[in-house]
């Protein structure tokens, strides 16, 4: 089998995986309220409603027209692994099994805690990319992409490399806090706005150094 048609597999597997939570709120449907919460505040409550079917069926929609235009941007990325792929395209079945499984939660009066869910999506989501990051060849799209390393392939893995690992500490940390929940829900915003910001930081810093060298 070619790496196009394990990549059409992957994206349609992909895809049906991303709309099982929307096969479930049909089947669920008459038994949901009619207004199901679709966006939560800082503090992690509801802040933002919509009616059941366009709840059920906006996020995983979105992440069905996320994971195609994510495969149609890699089939351009050179050196891009089947493996990572695959990584990259299992975001989007993520985001959308946990999230709205969290929204029928909530509709059917279970409680649910948003920020926990949020850090461990959050902390999963670097762990994935940085696994990933690594391994991608120089390209516009995927990856630390700073101007003074796009022409130097050396300078471009060794920045991807560096990123990778930073990203994968982030997601463990996050995942780690999440569980923890040392600084509240304000500690927890704070902490992934400082260590995104940070990242940047380092990566830029990091890859200007390798590319002077």
């Amino acid at each position: 089998m070619t790496n196009r048609n394990k990549r059409i597999i992957i994206t349609l597997v992909s895809c049906a995986i991303c709309l099982l939570p929307l096969a479930a709120g049909l089947i669920l449907y008459n038994r949901l309220p009619e207004q199901l919460p679709v966006h939560y505040s800082i503090e992690g409550e509801a802040d933002a409603f919509a009616v059941k079917i366009v709840a059920i069926s906006l996020l995983p929609g979105i992440c069905v027209l996320l994971a195609v235009l994510s495969a149609t941007g890699m089939s351009f990325v050179k050196d891009m692994k089947i493996l990572t792929f695959a990584a990259v395209l299992s975001i989007g079945p993520l985001l959308s099994c946990s999230l709205q499984a969290m929204m029928y939660l909530e509709a059917f009066g279970y409680p649910v805690q948003e920020m926990t869910i949020t850090m461990i999506l959050i902390g999963i989501l670097f762990f994935i990319l940085g696994s990933t990051v690594p391994s991608v060849g120089p390209n516009s799209l995927f990856g630390a992409r700073f101007p003074w390393i796009m022409d130097d392939e050396e300078a471009w893995y060794k920045t991807q490399r560096f990123t990778g690992i930073l990203m994968v500490l982030l997601g463990i940390v996050y995942i780690i806090d999440a569980f923890a929940n040392l600084g509240g829900t304000n500690g927890a915003v704070a902490m992934i706005l400082g260590g995104t910001i940070l990242l940047l930081i380092a990566s830029g810093f990091y890859s200007l150094i390798v590319a002077n060298a």
